[in-house]
């Protein structure tokens, strides 16, 4: 299916209709200063290898996004992965009592090894999903390397 057949086009594809921004992790608290608060998708990358895309932002039946963000959704997150310090923490196993969050992390990337794309979806004169366009980039990731992307560990 030609929709879903190319990764590499479709981010170039994306980058041409949305705003967006490539951030440098210099830092967390630089790193943090910058992304925006939008509703969005995000792709994490080490070096020239996606390791993780996701997503942030629900509409509600008035076709209006809450109050989730791209930088909430990055910095709060604990599963599939967490910024904790300088480090991009992945890889969660166990859980801690009572709680969804992770008992310890198995693999870690420093932060500033990463590079963050993210793409601003807030409604101009169309309405995007940001889940939908995040599993959009996922299937053509698929389709393109055979594989999920590292941290992306299921969908």
């Amino acid at each position: 299916m030609d929709l879903v057949k190319n990764y590499s086009e479709l981010i170039v594809n994306l980058k041409s209709k949305f705003k967006n921004a490539t951030i440098e992790a210099s830092s967390r608290r630089i790193f943090l200063s910058e992304i925006g608060k939008f509703p969005g998708v995000y792709i994490i990358s080490k070096e020239t290898e996606v390791i993780y895309i996701g997503s942030s932002g629900k509409l509600d039946s008035d076709l209006n996004f809450g109050t989730s963000n791209v930088r909430s959704r990055i910095s709060n997150s604990y599963t599939p992965y967490k910024l904790y310090g300088e480090d991009f923490l992945f890889n969660p196993v166990g859980k801690i009592k009572g709680t969804n969050k992770p008992e310890k992390y198995l693999d870690k990337y420093l932060l500033q090894e990463l590079e963050f794309t993210c793409f601003d979806l807030t409604p101009d004169e169309h309405v995007i999903i940001p889940s939908a366009l995040e599993h959009l980039l996922i299937q053509s990731y698929i389709n393109e390397l055979h594989r999920l992307p590292i941290v992306n560990q299921k969908i």
